[in-house]
């Protein structure tokens, strides 16, 4: 498995050996967060036991405990030489472990780009992101942030892993956000909504929230965690959660069909071809039920519900339902969210909320956010839900914008936008590199990363009193603006 890292590290042979220690800390961390990936074990052992592993070893004899040259080698291997996409985790773990050293020996302004480059790696990975988190707030002068959060969550209580069900890809189901909490509860295929939220991975998070150390929950992504914003423990009666059978709480992602191909999502336009789509003829049966049972159902996280043969079949079925009632939320780039497609859908009675996905607030830097999207249509779609909303057929409009260096000086324009176009939200959401770009591609767009050379004017751009407006929500952008954090 690990041939291709072995030469590309027999061909640095005269150079400096990695350190060996850090890689054995490396090795107990990622055994302690194993359930983030159900294969995290076997990938360990086959570390330990090859080839790989072993060359390390032999090259370690006689180097000094504090001589940090291998972090060079390391950065030098990994900016000449791609590791092929089933080494990315080991590619992550590398870079964190030289961050990791870096930041050990007081180093911690030369650690941030290694650690954000492990970040770029392995964006799921918990351990990656401590040491992400750490090297940040030792670079801000505010270390004792970290300490201060773990404290912090001690008091306070999720109720996500109890009451909240994400479909993700390979019909998989997940009990949060999977970026926030990257722990896969199994198949919705081969187990009953009973089986999958009573499973040991399920136990094991929400004896995580109960004990306090949240240790399956990203301090990076998670938004209830960056902004503070989760109730005391001793506000709630755990013995209700426990109890419920069905989640409130159900979000399908588990379709990618998309008509647009925007750069910070994906590649190219995903269509779940004709030849596929008997793999979800039998999911209404599992599905339907926690749609009907449920208090809010988000449709969907992962591409667009109006371009997906399966979701719009899907949506035709609950609404035609008479047990179905207005609990659906809507999110789409807007496209395709016109008065054709709600009348065919049935959907007048049952939308609460429609997520409309903007990421600009001109229609040039949008033609580039929304690649294939038509700016002009998707402003008559939300004038068209604003309509709606007047005759109360829905209750809420949210615009959203994903914060990225091509767009980050329209934030404030998008908020007068928003309000122009009636919408009740403004959701401002930090760009995640989900594959779609190299290392390097992914340096120039992110500009929350410390070492953007436009990261500071983003920070003063978020002084602005206009983000204090009650309809704007900095949902993961927030965190860049909290006192603490800067």
């Amino acid at each position: 498995m690990f041939d291709f890292a072995t030469r590309l590290l027999r061909k640095y042979h005269p150079a400096p050996a990695f350190d060996l220690d850090t890689l054995k800390r490396i090795h107990a961390d990622y055994l302690a967060s194993a359930a983030v990936h159900p294969d995290r074990e076997v990938w360990l052992r086959d570390i330990n036991d090859s080839e790989f592993a072993r060359d390390l070893i032999s090259r370690r004899a006689g180097k000094k405990d504090d001589d940090l040259s291998w972090t060079n080698l390391l950065l030098n291997l990994l900016q000449n030489n791609r590791f092929e996409p089933h080494h990315d985790d080991f590619a992550g773990s590398m870079l964190a472990a030289a961050a990791d050293a870096l930041l050990r020996a007081g180093r911690a302004t030369e650690a941030l780009s290694f650690a954000e480059l492990a970040f770029a790696h392995s964006i799921y990975d918990l351990w990656v992101q401590r040491v992400l988190t750490a090297v940040r707030a030792h670079a801000r002068g505010t270390p004792e942030i970290v300490d201060e959060t773990e404290q912090w969550l001690k008091t306070k209580f999720c109720s996500a892993p109890f009451d909240t069900v994400e479909t993700i890809s390979n019909s998989q189901m997940a009990i949060c956000c999977p970026l926030w909490l990257p722990v896969s509860i199994g198949g919705f295929k081969d187990k009953s909504i009973e089986e999958a939220l009573n499973s040991k991975s399920v136990q094991l998070v929400r004896k995580s929230i109960v004990d306090g150390s949240y240790r399956y929950c990203s301090r990076v992504h998670c938004v209830r965690i960056t902004e503070r914003d989760l109730p005391s423990r001793e506000s709630i009666n755990l013995a209700s959660l426990e109890a419920t059978v069905y989640p409130k709480y159900v979000t399908f992602s588990h379709d990618q069909s998309c008509n647009l191909s925007c750069p910070s999502c994906r590649g190219h336009v995903v269509i779940v071809p004709k030849s596929q789509r008997d793999n979800f003829i039998s999911i209404p049966d599992f599905l339907l039920p926690l749609m009907l049972n449920a208090e809010s159902v988000k449709i969907c996280g992962s591409g667009d519900p109006f371009a997906s043969w399966h979701f719009r079949s899907l949506l035709k079925a609950y609404c035609s339902h008479v047990g179905a009632h207005r609990n659906i939320v809507l999110h789409t780039n807007g496209v395709l969210c016109d008065q054709r497609s709600w009348s065919a859908l049935g959907l007048s009675t049952f939308v609460k909320t429609v997520m409309v996905s903007l990421d600009a607030a001109e229609e040039e830097t949008y033609s580039y956010t929304r690649r294939g999207g038509q700016w002009r249509r998707v402003l008559d779609n939300i004038r068209f839900l604003s309509q709606l909303k007047i005759r109360g057929a829905i209750d809420t409009i949210e615009l959203l914008f994903v914060v990225q260096n091509r767009n980050f000086r329209e934030m404030i324009d998008f908020v007068h936008l928003a309000k122009s176009l009636g919408a009740d939200k403004v959701l401002f959401q930090a760009i995640t590199n989900w594959g779609t770009y190299s290392e390097i591609e992914f340096e120039e767009h992110n500009i929350f990363s410390l070492t953007h050379p436009n990261h500071q004017a983003l920070l003063e751009l978020l002084n602005d009193e206009i983000f204090d407006d009650p309809i704007v929500d900095l949902f993961s952008v927030g965190k860049f603006r909290k006192k603490f954090f800067k």
